[in-house]
């Protein structure tokens, strides 16, 4: 019963992980070297890449030796993985910034407490206990609003984990979607799995391994060490105009670069590098091209007189600051993107209506998927309990909230926004969400809330579409489980354990994993608050009220976008059908997506890390063919991404002895 420690390994990770974010340093530090989502919308989680590090020692001991097989790996990878989720520091922002920033922070006493219930958030003056700390925790205040985000998180957990349910078949038995995450871990696990019972096939791919990982641990070793000590030497310049997520930020000083005005800059991140050699060719390839097509876009609506001082900016400048070609004509990318979107979502399904049927004929055991029923996690009549009953729960939880009618909102965004960005993560390992430019509030404006937001806003406003808006990313509550699921998978399919105890393993993390927040609140009573605990900053920012009195619901992008948003949908219909229609077809929709009008892909510099892979994986294929690529490649990409969470780890634990012995 593998399920049974792994569960126990997820709640004692999940119990950890709060503390351990608590005691890094401030900012880029608790970014960096936490043990969830180390790289800004990549969501390359350190938690699973940790716990396979500190098990190859654990050889040498002989009753374990023998436990230590590819099949117990791959559970421990199911489980951490989930947890990973919730431990980045996002976790401090939901429900954080609700406990904080919209009890009594941001918003009016007298609001928060008309919008936000006290089973939700406890009353102002047991929220403002959180700033500092250093009071017995009022267990009795507490505990309610601790039981319904738990349910909350599990029910949204479920909710995710039997949508997961019913692609899987599809996406990893016969599309063999990638999953470059899950590719990129599993080098290391065989390696591990090797260290304790060798095997002919491995020899070989040992050598280019350890070479990766000689690569990644000095890539990353620079990094950090150039973090913590001002003396060491800045090789790679990460001092110098470059975010915590490795993104260089071209600088608005130099004119030769700036001449190219819709340029924003590049990737530094090694473990993006890493993740994109495993990506399909196609994909590489329509994402540094259609890049390119933005910059001749960019370029020629400036020279138009659209625009202007955009030369003048920095990189996230050209992004965020108005006019930008996000939000403002005549680009308006932000909706290109969105258009795009759903036009992926209606394709895809229209493309895979005959599977879809058939799931359904299964629940009443018909149709052509009752013969391989028994190898998938659950039957599919249960996966549709599942469904059914968490989307119930989902529905009577934002109707007591104060949703209304229009609460139906949410998980009809939330399946449009799960189909199109876990079929991206499954390809690209990216996730392309980004501060409200994004599929959830131009829906919105499209479905139920034309025109302005409410002034002051109503609870009909918050909790059919501001939640949406809010917790649109995997480390912010909702889709780490799915992107957790769909790994679990691919690994059960690589390591060849069966899809029924890789969805109890899965299970039984999801359902230990949100007991975080006792931890997390124990964390801010004891070490504190946000006062003292760097990454506790994330409570003062946007929460379920407090931004709904932003302005970027006008303004990301603004009205009218329809041209857009119909160019987006058109050209999407088109590549995706053509893609689908004649193989030697080069161009394809997420890579269009990605590179054209992806906000996040854009600001991060995606681009180039995406070039460089297609560059090495195109002539090692040429030169060595696929048994280079599987031999070689595979193993050197890999080992780069281990050696630097490995030096992740080290980080961390520099980060922790920093805050108490400061130096």
């Amino acid at each position: 019963m593998p399920w049974i420690y792994t569960t126990l390994l997820a709640t004692i990770c999940a119990l950890i992980g709060p503390i351990w974010l608590a005691c890094l340093p401030g900012f880029p530090y608790f970014t960096s070297y936490n043990l969830g989502s180390i790289a800004c919308h990549l969501h390359v989680v350190a938690l699973p890449w940790i716990i396979m590090l500190l098990i190859p020692p654990l050889t040498k001991i002989r009753p374990l030796k023998k436990k230590i097989t590819l099949r117990n790996l791959a559970y421990i990878y199911i489980a951490t993985m989930v947890t990973a989720f919730y431990l980045d520091p996002h976790c401090f922002a939901i429900p954080g910034s609700i406990w904080v920033s919209d009890r009594f922070l941001n918003v009016p006493e007298d609001i928060s407490l008309k919008v936000i219930p006290t089973y939700v958030a406890p009353p102002p003056d047991v929220c403002k206990q959180l700033i500092m700390g250093g009071v017995p925790i009022p267990w009795d205040q507490w505990v309610v609003p601790l039981a319904f985000w738990y349910v909350f998180d599990v029910a949204m957990a479920l909710f995710m984990f039997s949508l997961t349910n019913i692609f899987r078949h599809h996406w990893i038995d016969i599309e063999k979607v990638p999953y470059p995450h899950t590719v990129a871990i599993s080098e290391l696990i065989s390696v591990v799995t090797h260290f304790a019972e060798p095997r002919p096939s491995m020899a070989k791919k040992i050598t280019p391994f350890v070479m990766g990982v000689f690569i990644g641990v000095f890539y990353q070793a620079t990094v950090t060490l150039g973090a913590y000590f001002p003396w060491f030497p800045d090789l790679f310049g990460w001092r110098v105009n470059t975010c915590a997520n490795g993104f260089w930020n071209m600088p608005f000083d130099v004119p030769a670069i700036n001449a190219i005005v819709g340029w924003t800059g590049i990737n530094k991140i090694i473990a993006v590098y890493s993740i994109a050699f495993f990506i399909p060719l196609k994909v590489l390839f329509n994402t540094w091209f259609w890049y390119i097509v933005y910059l001749i876009a960019v370029q020629i609506s400036y020279v138009m007189g659209y625009y202007t001082n955009m030369e003048t900016r920095g990189g996230c400048g050209k992004v965020y600051c108005r006019p930008s070609v996000m939000s403002d004509p005549p680009l308006v990318l932000a909706a290109v993107f969105n258009g795009g979107i759903l036009a992926f979502v209606i394709m895809h399904l229209i493309s895979i209506r005959g599977y879809l049927v058939n799931t359904l004929k299964a629940v009443f055991g018909k149709g052509e998927l009752v013969k391989i029923e028994r190898d998938e996690p659950m039957s599919y009549r249960m996966t549709y309990i599942i469904l059914t009953v968490s989307l119930v729960v989902l529905m009577t939880i934002l109707l007591a909230l104060g949703s209304g009618p229009t609460g139906i909102y949410v998980p009809l965004t939330i399946f449009i926004l799960f189909l199109f960005n876990l079929r991206l993560w499954g390809l690209t390992g990216f996730w392309a969400k980004g501060n409200n430019y994004h599929f959830g509030g131009i829906f919105g404006k499209y479905t139920f809330w034309p025109g302005p937001a409410p002034r002051p806003p109503t609870t009909e406003f918050i909790y059919s579409n501001v939640i949406v808006l809010i917790q649109d990313d995997p480390s912010w509550g909702w889709y780490g489980t799915a992107c957790a699921a769909f790994a679990s998978y691919r690994i059960a399919s690589l390591a060849g354990i069966s899809n029924k105890n890789a969805a109890k393993t899965m299970l039984g993390a999801m359902l230990v994993a949100p007991l975080y927040l006792i931890s997390f609140l124990i964390v801010l009573y004891t070490l504190g608050g946000v006062s003292k605990i760097p990454a506790a900053g994330w409570m003062q920012g946007c929460g379920w009220a407090s931004c709904a009195y932003r302005a970027s619901w006008e303004m990301k992008p603004g009205f009218p976008e329809t041209p857009q948003l119909l160019a987006g949908f058109i050209t999407t219909v088109i590549l995706h059908w053509l893609h689908a229609r004649f193989i030697w077809f080069p161009f394809e929709p997420m890579g269009f997506l990605l590179g054209f009008a992806s906000y996040p892909a854009i600001r991060t510099g995606y681009w180039f890390p995406c070039l460089i892979a297609w560059i090495a994986k195109m002539l090692m294929l040429r030169i060595g063919g696929s048994k280079a690529y599987e031999e070689v490649g595979m193993p050197v990409a890999g080992g780069i991404l281990t050696g630097s969470m490995f030096i992740v780890f080290i980080g961390g634990i520099l980060g922790i002895w920093r805050t108490f012995f400061p130096f």
